[in-house]
């Protein structure tokens, strides 16, 4: 709008005067008065150069907009993708805090976010065993003290789970964090900073190497954690087929968290046993056996021993699911609950549906821990190293009471974990 009034005044500036003309006259300039002619040049030239340095430092914030947008995605990235193996110019600071973000997004996802605002990893710990405000908003036991005993039992055994598998990572991380020049040094990637680390005088060169190779390893790692126990809420509206999708989705999770997405694209847990033993596109996208060709043949043997955690806990999961998935009327019935759907198979002395719905319930309720998977790589070499096999974990009071009640909405929230890191 204001270039459209300078372009009209100039314009009447510079036609011809016509005494006639109702335009001009709202101008107020006579024929014989140059003086006043000059000064509003002199005006129109004026806001012309103001219009001109407006204009410049618009493109100069346009252009550093775009700069701290390009920084946020690299930042982003950098969070997500965490392997260090192909980063440039990294620096050992960098890489302790891609390690203790990743390891505080995977204990507890929302730390990082109001109302905690949890700052490191040792905080968080801290913070779990005693909720107060030193490290926190003021907001932030209360709202601790309000989650469901379930979601805060997660995560303290996700704390415990990696005490004992990367036992010293907390020190290792603060080692790296500490505001050395040492640390900060960027060099071009991790082989020349383990280089840089090597030739250092420091007396503490070896305990800041050994920190550094640590921290790489968890970066380079992918963890992944099933859900924890799932229950339903007595008011809980639901069907049998509900029921048995959520075993499903469970299983599938837990043994191959991918399996659902591209290139997989599997739709059922026995689609996804069958293509484990055969490799074949029968279920799946038609690059899937190439893509699980590529795999590391740790993270294939990984999975395969999953699938027998899953028979562990529930033999013939694949059928119970099957029953109630494609049962009929019975079990897409919506129930005002699940004793109502058990009463009503026994009303109609389905027993196999009834068995299939009470295992589902059981295998739902069960606690799964999961292996540490190895990180694919594009050459399909790197491994976690033979000095550390993987290791798994196993829990004695693995399965919950049913009398653990949780409403929908926390069901849906948690799991939100079963996806891990």
């Amino acid at each position: 709008d204001f270039f459209y009034c300078v372009v009209i005044l100039y314009y009447k500036m510079s036609i011809p005067y016509d005494e006639a003309s109702k335009d001009n006259a709202d101008l107020k300039i006579e024929k014989n008065e140059p003086s006043n002619l000059s000064l509003l040049q002199s005006k129109i030239t004026s806001l012309s150069l103001a219009v001109e340095t407006l204009t410049t430092e618009n493109n100069h914030l346009m252009n550093e907009s775009g700069k701290s947008s390009e920084t946020t995605v690299k930042s982003e990235i950098l969070v997500t993708d965490v392997s260090c193996a192909e980063q440039k110019n990294v620096c050992a600071r960098e890489i302790a805090r891609t390690a203790e973000i990743k390891a505080m997004d995977f204990v507890f996802p929302d730390c990082r976010k109001k109302p905690y605002c949890l700052r490191s990893y040792k905080h968080l710990i801290s913070f779990v065993s005693n909720p107060t405000t030193d490290n926190t908003s003021c907001f932030a036991p209360i709202y601790w003290s309000e989650l469901d005993d379930v979601v805060k039992s997660g995560v303290k055994d996700r704390i415990e789970f990696m005490k004992i598998n990367f036992m010293y990572l907390k020190t290792y991380i603060q080692d790296l964090k500490n505001d050395d020049e040492i640390n900060n040094t960027i060099c071009a990637n991790v082989d020349e900073l383990k280089g840089f680390f090597m030739s250092c005088d420091s007396m503490a060169k070896d305990d800041l190497l050994e920190a550094l190779s640590e921290c790489i390893k968890f970066n380079d790692l992918q963890l992944v954690l099933t859900s924890p126990s799932l229950t339903f809420d007595n008011k809980c509206e639901i069907t049998g087929k509900e029921i048995a999708i959520k075993a499903e989705e469970k299983a599938m999770d837990f043994v191959f968290p991918e399996c659902r997405k591209k290139p997989y694209c599997l739709r059922s847990y026995g689609n996804l046993v069958s293509f484990v033993s055969n490799p074949t596109d029968e279920y799946t996208g038609h690059t899937a056996p190439a893509q699980w060709a590529a795999l590391d043949e740790l993270v294939k043997q990984d999975i395969r021993n999953k699938i027998d955690d899953v028979s562990n806990h529930c033999q013939y999961l694949k059928t119970h699911i099957k029953d109630l998935k494609y049962g009929g009327e019975l079990t897409t019935q919506v129930c005002s609950n699940v004793d109502a759907i058990k009463e009503l198979l026994r009303t109609k002395n389905e027993e196999d549906l009834l068995e299939s719905l009470e295992e589902c319930l059981n295998f739902l309720e069960a606690k799964l821990y999961s292996n540490i998977i190895i990180k694919q790589y594009h050459n399909n070499i790197r491994s976690f190293g033979d000095e550390k096999p993987l290791i798994k974990v196993t829990d004695e009071t693995s399965i919950l009471s049913s009398s653990n009640i949780m409403s929908r909405n926390t069901v849906n929230f948690l799991r939100g974990f079963s996806r891990g890191f």
